[in-house]
C-alpha cells in the first residue's frame, strides 16, 4: 500500500482546484501525502466568494458514494435541492401548468417534503429512481475545499497556490518524477515545480494534456466529431444569477375552441381570446421553465433551476451559436430582449436587477464541447482525471460523478499496489474503458437542442419510450434508456455502453424481421 512508504513527503501537484481537484488532494493526504499543491487559476477572492452564479449541476448516487470514499462529510441536504422532489413549472403564451406549483402557504409543499424526507430515510430509491442532489459547482467547490482543509490543517495542510496558470508539463519515462511549469499572475517569471506525482483535473482545455500531447506520439485526445447523435446545433450558454424565491406575473391569452360538430356549421365569427393575469409564487425547490415567443432562427431554452434559500437561483439560457441575445450590449437591451421573446412574463424588470443584467452582457459566452476522452488516463507520473480525462456536454448530467469517480477508482488503485507506476498502470486499465464509454455516451444519446428539427425530436423519443416499453415487457432482452441505467452506480459506464449497443443491434434484428413480415405478406 502506497501510503506506508517513504515516498509519500515528495512533492504531488494538482492541476486545478475545482471538485475533482480538491477530491483528488483529500485521496491523497488520507493515504499519508502530505507535500501536495493545488493550482487554481482563480483568485483566492474569486474562489471562496459566496455569491454563487455557476452552473447547476447533480449529484447522483454514483457521486455521493465515490465522496464518501474519498473521504468527504458534507452537509448536502443545507446546500442542495432533492432533484426527484423539486416542482417545475412551465410558463407558456397560452397558458402555464407545473407539477407540484404551489403558491404561498398551500399544504402541498409541505407534503412534498414530507416525501422528500421518507425517501432520504429509506435510502438512495424512491420508486425506482435515485435521489438526486441538485447544487451549483461553486457551492460543492467551496463545502469541498472547507471539509480539506478542515480534516488537514497545519504542517498537513494541502497548499493552494491561486492565480496559477499552468503552463506545461515536462515527462521523462526514464525518470520517477514530472516537472509542471506555472504562471502566477502577480510574478514576471514562471515556476517550476518537480513532482513524483502530476493529476491534471484542469478541465477539458488541460494544458497538461496539450503539453504531452507535443511531446508523446502515442498520447492522443480523441474527440468524437463523426458520429452520428440527435441534438441539433453546438449550443452556447449563458447564466443569469435571480432570487432563490420570487413572483412571477404572467399574462396568457386563451383562444377559445370549438369542439364537435359545432367547429364545423357554425359560421359566426368566432369568439375573442381571453387573456389572463395570474401572480405565481415561485418558491426556491421550484424549477421554471419560460416558453420564448421568437421566430425559428432565434429559439432559445430558458430554465431556473431549484435552489435553497441561502443561495442565488441559477437560470440557464442555452442558444445557437450566433444567437442575438449573445452580442447584446447593455443590460437594458437585455430587459427588452426578454420582455419582447418572453410576452407573458409582465415583470422582468422585478426579477432581473440592472446590475445582473449588467453583468450577463459582459459575461464570456460558454461553450458546450464536442465529447472527447483521452487513449490513456496516465503517462509517466501523470494522470488525468475529470474533464481532463473524458469531457462531454452535461446532457447526461454525469460530469460531476465521472470526475468524483474516477478519484475513487485511483485511491483503490493506491492502495492495492507497492509502486506508484503499478498503481497509474491499474487505473489505466480499470478506468480507461469507462473513460471511452462516458464519452460515447454523451455524444450518442444527447438530450434534445431547443432547435432540434421535428424529425429529431420525434426519432429521440421513439428511441427513449420503445427502449423503455421493451425493457418493461421483455427485461430478460431489452435494456431500459441510457438515462436510467446510467444512474444506477453498480454498473460501470462500460457495463452501460455495453448494454445501450446490445439493445440497439436488438432492436435493429426485431426491425429487419418485421420488415421482412411485412414484404413477404405484400408479396
Amino acid at each position: 500500500m502506497l501510503s506506508s512508504r517513504s515516498g509519500s513527503v515528495q512533492p504531488v501537484v494538482i492541476a486545478g482546484g475545482g471538485p475533482a481537484g480538491l477530491a483528488a488532494a483529500m485521496m491523497l493526504s488520507r493515504r499519508g501525502y502530505s507535500n501536495i499543491t493545488v493550482l487554481e487559476r482563480m483568485s483566492e477572492d474569486e474562489y471562496l466568494k459566496d455569491t454563487d452564479r455557476t452552473y447547476a449541476m447533480a449529484l447522483f448516487p454514483r457521486g455521493s458514494a465515490a465522496l464518501a470514499e474519498i473521504g468527504f462529510t458534507l452537509d448536502l441536504e443545507e446546500e442542495g435541492v432533492d432533484n426527484h422532489f423539486a416542482n417545475r413549472t412551465n410558463i407558456r403564451p397560452d397558458g402555464y401548468d407545473g407539477s407540484w406549483m404551489q403558491t404561498k402557504g398551500k399544504k402541498g409543499f409541505y407534503a412534498l417534503e414530507k416525501v422528500a424526507k421518507e425517501a432520504r430515510d429509506r435510502g438512495n430509491k424512491t420508486d425506482n429512481f435515485p435521489l438526486t442532489e441538485l447544487l451549483k459547482r461553486q457551492t460543492l467547490t467551496r463545502l469541498l475545499y472547507k471539509d480539506l482543509m478542515a480534516k488537514y490543517p497545519g504542517v498537513n495542510a494541502v497548499k493552494m497556490v491561486f492565480d496559477a496558470q499552468v503552463i506545461g508539463c515536462d515527462v521523462d519515462l526514464s525518470k520517477t518524477s514530472a516537472s509542471v511549469r506555472y504562471q502566477i499572475a502577480s510574478e514576471a517569471a514562471p515556476r517550476t515545480i518537480d513532482a513524483q506525482l502530476v493529476i491534471a483535473a484542469d478541465g477539458m482545455n488541460s494544458q497538461i494534456t496539450r503539453s504531452i500531447q507535443e511531446s508523446d506520439p502515442a498520447f492522443r485526445l480523441i474527440r468524437l466529431t463523426n458520429e452520428s447523435y440527435f441534438a441539433g446545433s453546438p449550443k452556447r450558454y449563458k447564466v443569469l444569477a435571480l432570487p432563490p424565491s420570487f413572483d412571477v406575473e404572467v399574462t396568457t391569452i386563451k383562444k377559445p375552441q370549438r369542439r364537435g360538430l359545432a367547429a364545423l356549421f357554425r359560421r359566426r365569427q368566432p369568439d375573442a381570446p381571453v387573456e389572463t393575469t395570474t401572480r405565481l409564487h415561485m418558491s426556491p425547490r421550484c424549477q421554471v421553465v419560460f416558453t420564448p415567443v421568437v421566430p425559428k432562427n432565434e429559439s432559445f431554452s430558458f430554465g431556473c433551476f431549484p435552489t435553497t434559500q441561502k443561495h442565488t437561483r441559477v437560470a440557464n439560457l442555452n442558444t445557437p451559436p450566433d444567437h442575438p441575445i449573445l452580442s447584446l450590449a447593455s443590460g437594458e437591451e437585455l430587459l427588452r430582449y426578454l420582455e419582447r421573446s418572453i410576452p407573458q412574463w409582465r415583470n422582468v424588470r422585478e426579477v432581473v436587477r440592472m446590475d445582473e443584467a449588467e453583468r450577463f452582457v459582459r459575461k464570456k459566452v460558454g461553450r458546450y464541447g464536442t465529447p472527447q476522452y483521452v487513449n490513456q488516463l496516465h503517462v509517466g507520473r501523470v494522470a488525468f482525471v475529470g474533464d481532463a480525462a473524458h469531457a462531454f456536454p452535461p446532457d447526461l448530467g454525469q460530469g460531476v460523478n465521472a470526475a468524483l469517480e474516477d478519484v475513487a477508482i485511483l485511491g483503490r488503485c493506491m492502495d492495492g499496489a507497492d509502486q506508484l507506476s503499478d498503481a497509474l498502470q491499474l487505473y489505466t486499465g480499470m478506468r480507461g474503458p469507462d473513460a471511452a464509454a462516458i464519452a460515447h455516451l454523451a455524444h450518442r444519446w444527447q438530450l434534445l437542442s431547443a432547435t432540434a428539427s421535428l424529425f429529431r425530436k420525434i426519432r429521440w423519443r421513439g428511441d427513449f419510450f420503445l427502449r423503455l416499453l421493451l425493457s418493461r415487457l421483455l427485461p430478460f432482452l431489452f435494456d431500459p434508456p441510457v438515462y436510467l441505467m446510467i444512474t444506477q452506480r453498480e454498473l460501470s459506464y462500460a457495463e452501460v455502453w455495453r448494454r445501450a449497443r446490445r439493445t440497439s443491434r436488438r432492436l435493429a434484428y426485431v426491425a429487419t424481421l418485421v420488415l421482412l413480415a411485412l414484404i413477404q405478406a405484400v408479396l
